[in-house]
Parts: C-alpha cells; structure tokens; sequence
C-alpha cells in the first residue's frame, strides 16, 4: 500500500521539538522568487559535514505549510514556532543522513525505484508552479526523498538491532516466568462517609462483607460466571482480568495462584482494600507471556533509540555559528503559506 504524500517525509517533519536554537520573523506578500541556480547555490546553514542551501529549507517549509494546513494567518500567528520546528527538523534530519552514511546503510534498485515514484507524486501533489518559484529542481526533491530513505532505513536498522537485544533480555529475565490470566471480583471494605469521604468499615460490616464474598465464590466454584454474578452482586466496578506472572505479585497472592489449575476457584483472598475472589481462565497465558517479552523490548528499544538520537545531535555541536549569513533569518514562512493558499497549493 502507498503511503499518503503527508507521511511520504514524515522523517524530516514528525514528532515534537527538541529544543528552540534560532527564531526570527518575517512579513508575508513579499514578491520572491528565485531561479535553480540561485536557490541550489545560496547556503543558509551548515549540520556537521552537509550544508543547507536555499533550495532545501524551501523544500522543508512547503511541506510544513502543507502537513499542518498553514494558511497566512496561522503563519503569522505562529511563525516563531514553525520556525523553530523547521529548523531543528532540519538539523535532526542532515544529522541522521550523516548517520546513515557511516552506517552501511545501501540503497537497492527497488529504493531508486520508489523514490523516482515520490518524486511524480510530489509534483502531482503540489504542481510545478511552487518549485519553480522558490528555484527547487527536480534533482533536489529527488536528494531529499534520498536522504530520508537512508534515514528511515538507520531508524528500522537501529530498532531492529535494539529490539534483538531487548528481547533477549526480557527472555532472559522473564522468561522462565508462568503467565496467568486470572478473573477476579474484589469486595471493597472501605466505606462513603457523609462528606463524601472513604473510610475503612467497622470489623462487623467487614466480616458481613467477607461472608457475601463467600457466598458469591461458592456460586462462581459451582460454575456461575464470575463477571455476571459480579453485577448481581454490586461489585461489577471493582471485577476484572488480570493478567500478570508469578513473581510479580505480592507473596502469599503468587503462592495461590501458582497452585492453581484452569478453572479453579481459591478460597476467598483477604487483600488489602477488600475480599477478592477469584477464577483461574489460564494457568499458561503464552499470549499473554509474548505479548509482555515484545512490550518490554518496544518500550526499552524506545527509551534507547531517544538517547541515541540525542547523542547523534550532541555530537554535531550545533550553534549559533552554523547559520550562514542573515538568508535564514530572512526567509518569510508566512509568504510561503500565504502564495500556497492563494495558489491552492496542494490542494
């Protein structure tokens, strides 16, 4: 399935900021215009060993406009911002190119052949109208669709490798673990007071309490479902699954349920906020077990591949100094949204 023009440079346009380095503002209805030779040779900028030209940011601030549905007004009202974020996806997208390159990363021929095919979609998407006006070649919207090939296959080999080594890891501790996957109904022992407030019932009210939950697992062990019984009851709010291991509970609670078969019905558990009763549905929940080893290694590859971007942008030292000249600081996004909503850009 082809994906959106949207999503097509989501690496240089996705996620959130990282942190503000240049602002500046600008006026629209500017009549600007530049010819191939001026934009492709005008450098703005400069990440680690690439630098920026014109041709580039345009590029970058075409598809911002376009992704957030900019119009003049909201350019004007949020310029500071747009500018930042373009900028720093920039910056976070010639850092990661340069990333690829060191990093064996190859581009096969079926990689030429979708990126000549973005091109056409592009050009269908937006007209050739707005390229020629700010001197954005063809070459040069190829090179960025390169760029973020290269870039979307370190993230995919980054992750891979990361998630490899986290789920050996998960295996490794938990995975000699038993996976459950328990009912349960808990028979609460606190109390609404007159303001409002929960309040522990008097040992009276909890042995009335302790024998209503007895009387409802006598029903459950005699083969009543737990979940309608539990609406019977008035307990529905605090009746649910749960699916943990054994290790991962509280002693004496790991000890009853490690002793179960499917099907069984534990005597009454006595559990800090109440009776609970409970129901064994699976006594080897593997679903479960591999859905929790793949959480753990996709929340850890997450976590990693967070600070190895970081890194990436730390090790660019990227200042002040990297800006060239005053050309970024006199670029108008606001006469970009404002010519592509005239124009129906994109449209």
């Amino acid at each position: 399935m082809r994906k959106p023009v949207k999503k097509i440079l989501s690496v240089a346009l996705a996620g959130s900021l990282l942190m503000s380095v240049f602002t500046g503002c600008s006026s629209g209805s500017q009549n600007v215009s530049y010819t191939v030779e001026q934009a492709s040779t005008k450098e703005v900028m400069k990440v680690g060993e690439e630098t920026v030209t014109l041709d580039e940011v345009y590029l970058f601030i075409i598809q911002c406009a376009y992704t957030f549905g900019m119009d003049k007004k909201s350019a004007e009202e949020s310029e500071p911002t747009y500018r930042s974020m373009i900028l720093e996806q920039l910056q976070s997208s010639k850092t990661k190119y340069q990333v690829a390159l060191t990093a064996n990363i190859e581009i096969t021929e079926e990689d030429e052949k979708n990126i000549e095919e973005y091109v056409e979609r592009y050009y269908k998407t937006f007209g050739e109208e707005v390229f020629d006006k700010y001197g954005i070649s063809r070459d040069a919207i190829k090179q960025l669709f390169l760029e973020t090939k290269y870039i979307e296959k370190l993230e995919n080999k980054a992750k891979e490798d990361l998630t490899k080594d986290y789920k050996e890891e998960a295996e490794k501790e938990y995975g000699d673990k038993t996976f459950v996957s328990v009912d349960y109904a808990l028979f609460p022992v606190t109390k609404t007071d007159a303001e409002g407030n929960d309040v522990e019932m008097s040992a009276s009210e909890k042995e009335a309490v302790k024998v209503k939950a007895e009387e409802f697992r006598q029903r459950v062990a005699a083969g009543e479902d737990l979940k309608t019984l539990a609406n019977e009851y008035g307990v529905e709010e605090t009746t649910d699954t749960q699916r943990t291991f054994i290790g991962a509970n509280q002693e004496d609670l790991d000890n009853v349920l490690k002793g179960l078969s499917n099907g069984d019905v534990p005597e009454v558990y006595e559990y800090s906020s109440g009776y609970m009763v409970m129901y064994m549905v699976n006594n080897n929940d593997t679903e479960y077990r591999n859905y929790f080893l793949e959480s753990y290694a996709s929340q850890k590859t997450d976590e990693r591949y967070e600070v190895m971007q970081n890194a990436w942008l730390s090790a660019m030292n990227i200042s002040d100094d990297d800006i060239i000249g005053d050309t970024w600081e006199k670029i108008s996004i606001v006469e970009v949204a404002e010519y592509m909503e005239k124009n129906k850009v994109g449209e």
